[in-house]
């Protein structure tokens, strides 16, 4: 009986901590709207001159961060056939300023500038096709302005 129940346990805690997980993973990869604080945050001046003249995405990357090079590959893909939007990837090593401004805690991190270089938005995580399609979405249906 002692085996059964240590065994018992043993499920109920991984079917604990895989919840938690999904949890946690659920909002990754979606676009989270700028707080009204960061809403008046400018576009970086790193960044200024590679700026999209509707939108630019500025995706914070980590330098062995498998994920931040399928977030990076999604959105070309995504941009491909967009015309003034702008892709912009930094290390955030090299911008920690930017890392701190804004409670940058993981990589990939997308920061979703407008057109005049106000933040709208970032998403945590490498989106999926369609979270990178829902952002170009918005931004032209007015839903980021």
């Amino acid at each position: 009986m002692d085996l059964e129940w240590r065994i018992a346990v043993m499920v109920v805690a991984l079917a604990v901590a895989l919840i938690g997980w999904l949890v946690l993973q659920r909002g990754r990869g979606s676009l989270t709207p700028a707080t009204p604080a960061a809403a008046g945050s400018a576009l970086p001046e790193a960044v200024a001159l590679l700026a999209g003249e509707r939108l630019t995405l500025v995706q914070v990357s980590g330098r062995h961060c498998t994920s931040c090079v399928r977030g990076a590959r999604i959105w070309h893909e995504a941009i491909a056939d967009q015309s003034g939007v702008a892709f912009v990837e930094i290390d955030a090593d090299d911008h920690m300023d930017l890392v701190r401004e804004h409670g940058i805690m993981t990589t990939p991190t997308t920061l979703v500038y407008d057109r005049d270089g106000a933040l709208q938005g970032r998403l945590t995580g490498a989106p999926t096709p369609k979270a990178a399609r829902a952002v170009l979405t918005s931004e032209q249906d007015g839903a980021l302005r």
